[in-house]
């Protein structure tokens, strides 16, 4: 009987050992940071070959919309990967990943505009209309949804732990962590800033006056990720966040559509009015300025 109860005893701590067991490590196929530059390397593969492929096969009228769907959709794409990187190393892993990231995707895709800000700038200047504006801006904004689906098939991969996560995730929940009239200010007054920043010349060697521009984004999403996303980027925010839990429709809209597109032409005015009044001056006293074209948000975001 002794011999029965010891039995069972040791059974009893048989299973509550192995309920209480950790489990043994996931073994990686690659480190986090390789797999997270194999995201990046993958996205872009994908979306620039889309990309070369259609210029063949489709009329050369409509050139001009496939290159900003497939430049807005690796833009897009980006940020599923952001996560990864932050994950790993922080705000300073990410500033340092994606400036040099944002820079060769501007090189890869000079042409077309990836995102609807760059393109409203084009209609205040008066050299798009009004309907292309909607039309460019509805095709730029399919191609931020489209970015979810390539993220996922890169996930499917299943190239590390990260991925694999991701990819059997089924729910997300709003970036918008405050008010919606403080979102509304933040998103507005970063548009804003970027936007006129973007106009101005910062160093006379373009490859560090695109870096400097770069850097100052990348900072502003790195100090305002965690308030509302700081997408900076109106099709970017709806592709990758409109159906999460926390934010209705219309408060989504206001907070990165509305907000964006006022603190765009906030910017633009005080470039027109104060920058440019200023650059008037210096021509009349024999110097000059060049203003550059603001660039696209592709370092804009987390995850």
């Amino acid at each position: 009987m002794d011999n029965n109860l010891i039995c069972k005893k040791m059974k009893w701590q048989e299973i509550i050992g192995i309920g209480i067991k950790p489990e043994p490590p996931v073994k990686e196929l690659v480190p986090g940071f390789i797999a997270a530059i194999l995201f990046y390397f993958l996205s872009f593969i994908v979306c620039y070959l889309a990309f070369r492929i259609s210029r063949i096969i489709l009329p050369k009228p409509i050139h001009s919309v496939t290159t900003e769907f497939f430049k807005t959709m690796l833009i897009c794409t980006y940020p599923y990967g952001h996560g990864q990187i932050r994950q790993l190393y922080g705000s300073i892993g990410y500033f340092l990943t994606v400036v040099p990231l944002a820079f060769f995707t501007i090189a890869a895709f000079p042409d077309g505009h990836g995102s609807p800000l760059t393109t409203f700038l084009e209609f205040l200047k008066g050299r798009v209309s009004f309907f292309s504006l909607v039309f460019r801006s509805i095709v730029q904004t399919l191609g931020a949804f489209t970015s979810y689906k390539l993220a996922m098939f890169v996930w499917s991969l299943r190239i590390h732990s990260f991925h694999t996560s991701q990819f059997n995730s089924t729910a997300c929940s709003s970036d918008l962590k405050v008010s919606l009239e403080v979102g509304f200010v933040l998103e507005l007054l970063c548009v804003a800033f970027d936007t006129w920043l973007n106009f101005q010349k910062l160093s006379r060697f373009p490859v560090v006056d695109s870096v400097l521009k770069i850097s100052n984004c990348a900072l502003m999403v790195c100090l305002g990720v965690h308030l509302t996303g700081m997408y900076l980027h109106p099709a970017m925010a709806s592709g990758l966040s409109f159906f999460c839990n926390g934010t209705s429709a219309l408060d989504h809209i206001l907070v990165y559509w509305i907000s964006s597109f006022l603190g765009c032409y906030l910017g633009n005015v005080i470039h027109v009015k104060v920058t440019g009044s200023k650059l008037k001056t210096n021509k009349s006293n024999g110097s000059s300025h060049e203003i550059v074209a603001p660039t696209d948000g592709i370092s804009k975001k987390k995850n």
